[in-house]
């Protein structure tokens, strides 16, 4: 007489979730969900894995439909949530993206059940939470979500934290304890006059951060200086409009960094356009000079982007420009005298050279000539493994614009 009741599995355990885990690689979610409602043994480590990310974003124009099915969505994990409480530690990774203003969307402040699924949240170790198109204003969200948002951001089982195109988010979301942050165009508000001190439960080791405005750079310094006890690695990409006139684009406003009082950092990545007047390298080495006391910083990345020079005049300005003897001035300091791999990469529009001998040549012939000149000393000491290349600049690439 056959059972009413699933009969248990007879493979092992461990075969089970090697099945499952090549299920989760091929992203065969049908099966899964299967597996899930074969039997009660055959449940959890399915369900684990289905719900181990949960992603609510729109990345295009949102429809009725779409909204409502992430409504859906929304009330259907929230029934789940309080059901089974055991599953809400199965949710790992938590996305939270929306597409306003670009689309219109603002579909985030119109889920009234989206701060309960919030604050069910309790094992998340990445979190994903900004605007995919456009820019996400924080003061448009309520306060019923602001809340358990923050609880999220400073759970300390956080490992890693992604800001996207999100404006105006309150300073305490700058406390985390992850280890990785990765800001995208994202600041704060009122930062002026906010205390610089280190925060006590800080891990954060790895910076990834890009820029697009003095108030985005702002941000930046301030995450640098309450994060500073850790901090081993930092990845800066700015980005320069052509139209900028004044010489240095950061440092900005009253925060400072001080490369100095970074006493873990080994690693600083730095991409930036050269504009018309170098205006963010010129910022950047400026803020290099402005240090009490010498850096353990042992490797140093630059890439400068060229984008606006198409002409010999222009790219004559490149070489002979003021940046590269201040570039020199600082690796010469004392207070770098820890580095011993500099990496300078310099992207360029390729185009025909007239040299005034009637020879003709390449821009990034005469380029990479014209630099290695003005970084003779550099490129002469003995004790630093200094690197400079010059690329083709490909206005269609993927590399343009990250």
């Amino acid at each position: 007489m056959s059972s009413s009741h699933p009969q248990p599995p007879k493979l092992p355990l461990d075969i089970i979730r090697y099945l499952l885990d090549l299920l989760l690689a091929s992203q065969d979610f049908q099966s899964l969900k299967a597996f899930a409602s074969t039997c009660t043994e055959y449940a959890q480590p399915a369900r684990r894995l289905l719900f181990h990310q949960v992603a609510l974003r729109l990345d295009t124009q949102p429809t009725p439909t779409s909204i409502s099915d992430i409504s859906r969505r929304i009330q259907g994990l929230c029934v789940m949530f309080t059901r089974s409480p055991e599953t809400r530690s199965y949710i790992q990774r938590f996305v939270l993206l929306d597409s306003y203003p670009v689309y219109n969307s603002d579909w985030i402040t119109q889920q009234p059940r989206l701060s309960n699924l919030v604050g069910m949240l309790t094992n998340v170790r990445q979190l994903t939470l900004g605007c995919s198109v456009g820019y996400l204003d924080a003061l448009r969200l309520p306060p019923e979500l602001m809340e358990p948002l923050e609880r999220l951001i400073k759970q300390p089982q956080l490992k890693m934290l992604t800001l996207i195109n999100i404006r105006f988010f309150p300073q305490s979301f700058l406390q985390t304890h992850a280890a990785f942050l990765f800001a995208i165009n994202a600041h704060t508000s009122l930062l002026s006059g906010a205390s610089t001190a280190p925060f006590s439960g800080s891990r954060l080791k790895y910076l990834n951060v890009r820029t697009e405005s003095p108030t985005d750079t702002d941000c930046v310094g301030h995450l640098i200086q309450i994060h500073r006890r850790h901090l081993k690695m930092v990845k800066w990409r700015c980005w320069e409009d052509p139209r900028i006139t004044r010489s240095a684009s950061f440092p900005v406003g009253g925060v400072n960094v001080d490369l100095g009082t970074l006493r873990a950092l080994k690693k600083l990545v730095l991409r930036v356009s050269f504009g018309s007047i170098a205006a963010d390298l010129s910022g950047f080495l400026l803020l290099m000079n402005c240090i009490s006391r010498p850096s353990p910083l042992t490797i140093l990345e630059i890439i400068v982007v060229c984008p606006e020079q198409r002409t010999d005049t222009a790219l004559n300005q490149v070489y002979h420009h003021d940046v590269w003897r201040k570039f020199v001035n600082v690796l010469e300091s004392s207070m770098y005298r820890s580095l011993c791999r500099v990496t300078l990469a310099v992207t360029v529009h390729q185009f025909k050279v007239v040299l005034p001998n009637g020879h003709s040549s390449t821009s990034l012939v005469e380029l990479k000539q014209g630099l290695e000149k003005a970084l003779s000393r550099v490129i002469n000491i003995s004790t630093l493994h200094f690197t400079l290349s010059v690329h083709r600049f490909f206005p269609d690439s993927k590399d343009s614009d990250d």
